[in-house]
């Protein structure tokens, strides 16, 4: 936790405050000062000035220790980048894409919370089953779709701040399938797996494929979620979403 000598004194008398340099400084001024007082208190009270000293300097030392210590705890758990995914599927609105309507439509939206400080975020999805062969094997998202940005980064306030990936469209009428990116700048869809055209109408599909919602800050920590959409021959899709591994 600490990892030199230097680095632990630093920390032992960092001062506490942010108000400004002057109140910086009389923290040092009164803390180095309260512990050559207490050092000094006892010698005179132990009435031995050898003796005195070194069960002053031993407590001076122990004070120290407590301080970086605490410190050291107080800065770790500040600067600690906490954060977690969710998703849902959300009945959408008819919609038009290359000319095809799909009349029937379910979104997959992920929400992005950031417990920690504000930071940023990227999203990839880096294998995808189920889908068509000739989109390649395994399949991936490069580039998901934030709500806010058509940007690759999303900055997230800390502390509950939330941002929303809309990863994907599951339409039921008729059946079809795809992600969406903004990996040539505007959001748009993507290859869309047109599921009415080239899977029998009483076979059910399933799209399997994980998602990597990565924060950039200082850790650079990955949550991986696993996600797996049935889509039936007739009603409305299910969903499953769960965790791979903790970040």
């Amino acid at each position: 936790m600490l990892k030199t000598s230097r680095h632990f004194l630093f920390l032992a008398i960092r001062p506490l405050g942010r108000i400004g340099n002057a109140w910086d400084v009389v923290q040092v001024i009164g803390l180095l000062v309260g512990l050559s007082g207490i050092a000094a208190g006892l010698s005179v009270r132990i009435g031995f000035w050898p003796t005195g000293a070194i069960v002053g300097l031993i407590s001076v030392c122990v004070l120290l220790f407590w301080a970086g210590y605490r410190l050291q705890r107080d800065l770790d758990n500040r600067d600690r980048v906490q954060f977690d995914c969710s998703a849902r599927l959300e009945k959408a609105q008819p919609i038009s894409v290359n000319n095809r309507a799909f009349l029937d439509n379910y979104v997959l939206w992920i929400s992005v919370q950031n417990n920690g400080p504000t930071s940023e975020f990227h999203a990839r999805v880096p294998q995808v089953i189920g889908t068509p062969p000739e989109w390649g094997e395994p399949y991936e998202v490069i580039h998901p779709s934030w709500e806010q940005s058509p940007a690759a980064a999303m900055l997230i306030p800390g502390y509950g701040g939330k941002r929303r990936l809309i990863l994907a469209n599951i339409a039921c009428s008729p059946r079809a399938f795809w992600f969406y990116t903004s990996q040539f700048g505007a959001q748009e869809a993507g290859n869309q797996f047109l599921i009415s055209e080239l899977v029998p109408d009483d076979q059910a599909v399933e799209i399997d494929f994980t998602v990597e919602i990565i924060n950039t800050g200082a850790k650079d920590q990955i949550v991986h979620r696993r996600a797996l959409i049935t889509i039936p021959s007739e009603g409305a899709p299910e969903f499953t979403w769960s965790s791979l591994h903790s970040p």
